[in-house]
């Protein structure tokens, strides 16, 4: 078997490896729902960039709503993008596609990191530039933070993918003089920054590399030649703010920006990035300083470039403060990470060559590997399935909620989300309030609350429920409480909670009397009330003087100060079992009962001359009731009787 045999047949087998284990990544991040078919959900973030992606689809322009025009997106190219699969396939499997598509961008990147690290070792031997290629290949694929958010289908994976392949055009440029390869760069870096802003750093950087080449390129370049290639990048963002300000009303920036930059000092946005990103440092450290090595070790124009480049990411992640502190998934530096490969394989195959022997090729596997076990350590349980994908069952029950807020809401119904991406994906007819704002301008324009312990949460740290629920008051409301914004209380009193029977982790809040809830179809889906919600509120602060509760029979599981049937003993006991007898209210007063709580269920066992006796006022005073359709729960005060009265 000659080299080149061998080193495809390799780069086979580990491409069918990765294969199969993204398919087990795709099924562990997928379900069979209520309705008995399998559904597929990405990272809710990239579900936003769905919603907008099916109204583009379907004829309702880069919107969240239609009719809204909000920018509330920074990742046009992968909206784009989606549209595809969006505009062809029913939801749930556009969906798959994307995870699809995001299968197909890794392995791009795995070949594009493998080409470049060989690029970066010229001189080394064909044994060499063959291990080199295949361990570029394979490692980028078995980095767990890139593949989780390419999978899910964030941006992350096709933002390095145009990177390495701009890179690629420009190391080919280097060596052939050919111009269009640095023209092919520009149009590459321009799709870079249609994908994410930021990366405008990074182009800037190969922009300047790219001038420093051509001064020393086979072939002459004059000054007229580069002035274009810049022009070439420029074009595709300056294309961008146009568009930003004819179709968005005349913004000058993406909603995203001014939800996420403006609003917090500085100095306090760099210490939370700086938090953020330290854990970051300490498990790459290995990884960074074999990066540094391969920098040193061989100081050209390309390897000073991909080391700027990573330090351009991390300087960014640290001046836009972070990320979401539970999201240690490191989204915004992954996509430097195959630079990072690149050069400590490079690195490791120079050091190796400087000492021909076979022990230097064992030791410098060995260090490689443990300087990718120390930053993939944290995540080995769910790389080998041990525990399910983060947020993988969050995503699930978000799903089965879309549904069934599709399956009980007509289509003029108003949602109103913390995660903007599933539950309006599912539900495109519906109009969605967006509490964290990246579609509310109104809510994007705030100061983040200094006293928030979210405040150092990007794009989660701004929000006004007075306005997104109390003065807006959507159909649906995801919940009522977010850091240190809690309105529970009006929420009790203004939207019915219905919970799942089969799954008590859906609970869904309704808002109470509105048109655009079929109450009916609720329960028929096995969405029964959540008496809780309402009826334990009303007891949270019940005064302990008040008297003794008595219910007969809990079958809703509320968590009120009530007593059942085993409380009572000796003269009481009696007193009780001849109240079960004859339901008048002078027994249950010689029992020592000042309230009555009984629900629906205990009601519906009751005979007629039963439901008479406790329906009559002068036995039982009602003083609340909480009902939805034929579920209820009924607070009686048991009357002062003729037992009581005379002391018997």
């Amino acid at each position: 078997m000659t080299l080149r045999t061998w080193t495809n047949a390799a780069l086979l087998v580990v491409t069918l490896g990765f294969v199969a284990w993204a398919a087990r990544f795709i099924d562990a991040t997928s379900f069979v729902a209520l309705d008995g078919r399998r559904y597929f959900a990405l990272f809710d973030d990239a579900m936003i960039s769905m919603r907008y992606a099916w109204n583009f689809a379907h004829g309702q322009g880069l919107v969240w709503n239609p009719g809204e025009p909000v920018e509330g997106y920074t990742n046009l190219l992968m909206v784009l993008v989606m549209a595809i699969p969006n505009a062809l396939v029913e939801q749930r499997l556009a969906v798959l596609s994307v995870q699809v598509f995001g299968v197909a961008t890794l392995l791009g990147i795995a070949a594009l990191t493998g080409q470049i690290a060989v690029l970066l070792v010229p001189d080394a031997s064909p044994r060499a530039r063959a291990a080199t290629r295949l361990a570029g290949f394979a490692v980028p694929l078995l980095y767990y933070p890139l593949a989780y958010w390419s999978l899910l289908g964030m941006e992350t994976g096709l933002l390095a993918l145009l990177l390495l392949a701009a890179l690629a055009a420009l190391l080919i440029y280097r060596r052939s003089g050919d111009l269009r390869w640095a023209q092919g760069m520009a149009v590459l870096l321009g799709l870079c920054y249609l994908t994410r802003p930021e990366s405008l750093l990074l182009a800037g950087l190969a922009l300047l590399a790219f001038l420093a080449m051509a001064r020393t390129a086979p072939a002459p370049v004059t000054w007229r030649q580069m002035a274009a290639v810049g022009l070439l990048f420029a074009a595709l963002p300056l294309a961008q703010h146009l568009f930003r300000w004819w179709y968005y009303d005349g913004a000058l920036f993406a909603n995203t920006y001014t939800l996420k930059a403006e609003g917090l000092p500085l100095d306090e946005r760099i210490e939370y990035g700086w938090d953020y990103t330290a854990p970051f440092l300490r498990e790459h450290a290995l990884l960074l300083a074999l990066a540094v090595a391969g920098i040193l070790l061989r100081r050209r124009i390309e390897t000073a470039l991909f080391g700027a480049m990573i330090a351009a990411l991390i300087a960014y992640q640290i001046f836009v403060g972070g990320d979401v502190p539970a999201w240690t998934y490191w989204r915004m530096t992954a996509s430097a990470m195959p630079l990072v490969f690149a050069l400590a394989i490079a690195a490791l195959v120079m050091a190796a060559r400087a000492r021909p022997a076979r022990w230097t090729a064992a030791v410098a596997v060995i260090v490689g590997g443990i300087a990718l076990g120390a930053a993939l350590e944290r995540f080995w349980p769910e790389m080998a399935f041990d525990v399910p994908p983060y947020q993988a069952p969050l995503n699930a029950i978000n799903v089965e909620k879309a549904l069934l807020i599709d399956a009980v809401t007509a289509p003029d119904a108003t949602l109103g989300v913390f995660w903007g991406g599933t539950i309006p994906y599912y539900n495109p007819e519906r109009t969605a309030i967006d509490y964290l704002g990246k579609s509310d301008p109104v809510i994007a324009a705030l100061a983040p609350d200094p006293d928030d312990p979210m405040r150092g949460w990007p794009g989660h740290n701004k929000r006004d429920l007075t306005y997104s629920i109390q003065t807006l008051q959507p159909t649906y409301s995801e919940e009522f409480a977010i850091g240190n914004s809690d309105i529970r209380a009006w929420g009790r009193e203004h939207y019915t909670a219905l919970v799942q029977g089969q799954n008590r982790d859906i609970v869904l809040f309704f808002k109470t009397g509105d048109p655009a809830v079929n109450w009916s179809a609720a329960l028929e889906r096995g969405l029964f009330p959540w008496m809780g919600w309402n009826v334990d509120a009303y007891f949270a602060e019940w005064p302990g003087d008040a008297g003794a509760v008595f219910m007969p029979a809990n079958t809703l599981d509320l968590n009120v100060p009530a007593v059942g049937p085993e409380a009572f003993s000796g003269a009481a006991a009696e007193a009780l079992a001849a109240w079960e007898r004859s339901r008048r209210a002078d027994d249950l007063r010689a029992a020592g009962v000042d309230y009555l709580l009984v629900d629906h269920n205990w009601w519906a066992g009751l005979s007629d001359d039963e439901r008479a006796v406790l329906a009559d006022p002068a036995q039982y005073e009602p003083v609340r009731e909480w009902r939805v359709d034929t579920v209820f729960v009924r607070l009686l005060r048991v009357r002062e009787g003729s037992i009581a009265a005379t002391g018997q």
